[in-house]
């Protein structure tokens, strides 16, 4: 059953995490605008059929956040909207998109949104905000693209135009996933990838479905405006135990020697390079070598304090159905 009170407008809602919160968000009662980038028709699109178990279904919209004009009056009625449109992968290099979708579309999507009378904008940033904001560490261009949205958005709310909630999730993990770990799943699943160098950093991920419950409790706490929260699923992971992990899963040993660190270098480097060549799109770059090579540790015990958000999930009991779901996708290539 909707509730009549609880309208929801979700940008980028064609993608892993915006999908996903549509869905979410019709179980919990809310009348959602979904608002896509792409025809919602389109056989690819992850909203086409979308029906809740309770037999909701979005409104879907196409919209672009850097046309300022198809976002007009598009948020008429809306109460919340979560803002997730952006740049997905940080690899891309491409800091004329990065600047133009995650700065200039948020401020459209800002625009729009207090045109209407939005009560709350929740805004999926990036834990990789961090290192921008004490200039130290792994500085990106998107984090800094992130963190310049997510200053305007402040803005915004110093101004009382709008009550701004900012999510700053770890890396997302769930069957859609995208990035390093889904890339390394790929390789070790295509015996492309030798036994990693021996790593001692760890890490922090989040599951999306408790990523989704934190974005949920972002909009409806009196108390979270104007707050930026990190959102993780409160453990602590290894490359190595992950990596161990994925090999138990494909019920395969593996090996008892590790490469040496350089090799990683180098075989990351040759692989990006290769990939700009011949437009390939592999996701494997220098970026890789450091993420999977430095510390990437943080905690969600302000919401957990402040909103009550409490992590049901943790990837090893999600990796099985992830290896599961990229292995089918490598089968479905291969068959094409």
């Amino acid at each position: 059953m909707i509730d009549s009170g609880k309208k929801a407008a979700v940008t980028g809602a064609n993608g892993f995490i915006g999908a996903r919160l549509c869905s979410y968000l019709l179980q919990q009662g809310y009348w959602v605008r979904a608002l896509a980038h792409s025809d919602p028709k389109d056989s690819s699109s992850r909203l086409d059929g979308l029906v809740a178990d309770n037999g909701a279904a979005p409104e879907v919209n196409v919209a672009d956040i850097c046309d300022a004009d198809s976002l007009s009056s598009v948020f008429d009625g809306v109460d919340t909207v979560f803002h997730v449109a952006g740049v997905a992968h940080v690899g891309s290099g491409d800091y004329r998109l990065m600047q133009q979708l995650n700065v200039e579309g948020t401020r459209n999507v800002l625009r729009a949104a207090t045109a209407s009378g939005v009560r709350r904008l929740v805004f999926f940033s990036s834990s990789l905000v961090r290192a921008c904001e004490l200039e130290t560490g792994d500085i990106t261009d998107y984090g800094r693209t992130k963190l310049e949205a997510e200053r305007l958005l402040l803005a915004a709310q110093r101004r009382d135009e709008i009550e701004v909630v900012i999510l700053r999730p770890v890396n997302v993990y769930g069957t859609d996933m995208k990035g390093n770990i889904r890339a390394m799943i790929a390789m070790i699943a295509s015996r492309r990838l030798p036994p990693l160098p021996k790593l001692e950093n760890s890490l922090s991920l989040v599951g999306v479905d408790d990523l989704l419950k934190a974005a949920v409790l972002a909009a409806e706490s009196r108390d979270a405006g104007a707050k930026t929260y990190y959102v993780t699923d409160g453990k602590s992971y290894t490359i190595n135990e992950i990596e161990q992990a994925i090999y138990q899963i494909l019920g395969r040993k593996l090996p008892r020697w590790h490469s040496p660190r350089v090799l990683l270098y180098v075989a990351s480097a040759l692989a990006g390079v290769l990939g700009k060549m011949t437009n390939s799109g592999s996701g494997i770059s220098i970026r890789t070598y450091h993420n999977l090579t430095r510390s990437n540790s943080f905690s969600s015990k302000e919401i957990e304090s402040d909103l009550g958000f409490t992590p049901a999930s943790n990837l090893y009991d999600e990796l099985p159905g992830i290896v599961a779901h990229v292995a089918a996708k490598k089968f479905e290539k291969n068959e094409d």
